[in-house]
């Protein structure tokens, strides 16, 4: 007599039977892959665990545009490790096939074509070994991509996988010594040196020992406890008075990472520490904050600052910043929080990049009349009477000044490229329109000197 597998179950309406058979076949169904989706069907069928094995999934999320060099890494180890049997794609998680989906980008001298919305058939290259996997890339926006691994864990240690993986993008990967901006686009700056910007010596000095110098020799400062492998140099000083390209020059002289962040790449909490984390991975780093009092790295007192404890915490936290030195400009350090400023292990060196004093401004007026397409009477003479009517001019006036006057002189002789010489009158002309320009905004050089010595006193360390 065959067994009763009835199930009897209550409910408020009275006792219910249920066919145990048919209860049973739904189990099976549900748990032994009847019912799997196209997608991972073909994993399934692909991969063929044993009976006594089962099959797992590891997942990463990315989020911005890096995945195209997370996508090169892990393209570089699985082709070492693996052979491509097939590649398919879906139009979803379980949909109808679809065509595979490749991005198309450039970095640097990169050509790069990464997997966008497709999944990779790859079994091992080793002859002896069953071992197969799938990798599925899955986008919800460009760079907002899904990968998963489909693997049999008896067979595949995807922990050592991973491993390889973050190795290679950290130490071999597209960002290794690349220049890049936090939006992770190649940073595209022409390279310059010292001859293009003019700072007193000793200052020249102290960015050298600071951050060239220290970035050059970081195996001198690691095994004591009693030196840090990161440095802070804080840049202040009136808009147009060299800190950008003081900048590009250090930039153009470190062969290390560079990550440049301006306040477009700061649109979200988190977005700090993630530069960090980043540039932890590729040190040695040197890391660009232009105008960090726009970046979150104001007074708490004065403004709402979600981002300043990020700060913080990012530049002297829990976390170490081995290898990690922070440039940072600002026009306005009387803004700056005092716990950013005045706490070495953030910002250890703090350097003014004063007003050009004559002797500076003849040397830079002297730059730009050599490098101009028409030669200038008596340059020599006209650079120092130009130096001594333009006190508290910072070398972006001082440009100005001198294309005002070519474009001047290039009127009125017809924009005729040859054949004549700017002469004094063109510089007296334009000094003229410059110092009532400059008088009109409200910031003339006593002023300003006034207004930052009562807010600010200001330190310098060598």
């Amino acid at each position: 007599m065959a067994e009763n597998t009835d199930l009897i179950v209550s409910s408020p309406m009275g006792d219910l039977t249920v066919d145990g058979d048919l209860l049973r076949r739904v189990f099976r169904h549900v748990t032994e892959g009847d019912n799997l989706d196209p997608m991972f069907q073909q994993i399934h069928d692909w991969i063929q665990p044993d009976a006594d094995q089962h099959l797992e999934s590891k997942q990463r999320n990315f989020a911005d545009r890096s995945y195209l060099m997370w996508a090169h890494s892990m393209m570089s180890v699985l082709e070492d490790h693996y052979i491509v049997d097939r590649v398919e794609s879906y139009s979803g998680h379980g949909g109808a096939r679809s065509t595979p989906v490749y991005l198309h980008e450039s970095f640097g001298k990169h050509d790069l074509r990464v997997p966008h919305r497709l999944i990779m058939f790859l079994r091992s290259r080793d002859d002896d070994s069953d071992e197969r996997i799938a990798v599925s890339f899955y986008p919800y926006d460009k760079w907002d991509v899904e990968v998963r691994f489909h693997y049999c864990h008896q067979r595949t240690d995807f922990n050592r996988l991973w491993t390889e993986i973050e190795h290679h993008f950290d130490r071999h990967g597209l960002l290794k010594n690349a220049r890049f901006d936090g939006g992770f686009n190649e940073l595209r700056i022409t390279d310059s040196d010292w001859d293009t910007v003019v700072i007193g010596e000793g200052k020249r000095n102290l960015i050298n020992r600071n951050i060239v110098g220290f970035l050059e020799n970081l195996d001198s400062f690691q095994g004591s406890s009693s030196l840090r492998t990161s440095r802070g140099v804080l840049l202040v000083g009136p808009p147009g008075t060299g800190k950008t390209l003081t900048c590009r020059v250090v930039i153009s002289q470190v062969s290390c990472t560079v990550i440049y962040v301006t306040r477009d790449h700061i649109n979200r909490i988190g977005a700090i520490d993630d530069i960090y984390q980043m540039a932890r991975r590729l040190a040695p780093t040197l890391v660009v904050f232009e105008d960090i009092d726009t970046l979150g790295g104001a007074d708490r007192l004065e403004y709402d600052t979600p981002s300043l404890g990020e700060f913080l915490n990012c530049l002297s936290g829990v976390e170490t910043n081995d290898g990690v030195v922070t440039l940072a400009t600002t026009n306005y350090p009387q803004k700056l929080d005092w716990a950013l400023t005045d706490r070495p292990g953030r910002f250890d060196m703090r350097l003014d990049i004063d007003y050009p004093d004559q002797e500076q401004r003849i040397e830079i007026l002297n730059r730009y009349l050599e490098s101009l397409p028409v030669p200038v009477s008596k340059p020599d003479e006209i650079a120092t009477k130009i130096s001594k009517r333009t006190e508290g001019y910072t070398g972006a006036y001082l440009q100005e000044l001198v294309q005002s006057s070519y474009m001047s002189g290039l009127e009125r002789h017809d924009y005729r490229q040859e054949g004549w010489k700017l002469r004094w009158s063109d510089f007296d002309e334009s000094l003229t329109v410059v110092e009532r320009m400059r008088s009109s905004t409200g910031r003339v050089i006593e002023q300003r000197v006034a207004e930052d010595l009562s807010s600010d006193s200001g330190y310098f360390h060598g």
